[in-house]
């Protein structure tokens, strides 16, 4: 496996090498991207739709939507 030696390693570096090695702060920026990455997934679909069907005239009915006989 490759590793780095000391001499190589950037002291300094913008980026912390580990979890352990981030401030209260930086946890906390940390965990908001992660559950706003998680709320944009599973919430941008229905929001699109939820904005076409309610921005649409004429108004779509949901039970002739996902009605078999439609």
């Amino acid at each position: 496996m490759f590793t780095l030696s000391e001499e190589s390693k950037v002291p300094g570096s913008a980026y912390p090498a580990s979890i352990d090695m981030l401030t209260p702060s930086q946890e906390r920026i940390a965990r908001v991207i992660d559950v706003s990455r998680v709320a944009i997934h599973y919430g941008y679909l229905p929001l699109i739709l939820y904005l076409g069907y309610s921005r649409s005239e004429p108004k779509p009915s949901l039970i002739r939507l996902f009605s078999p006989l439609a």
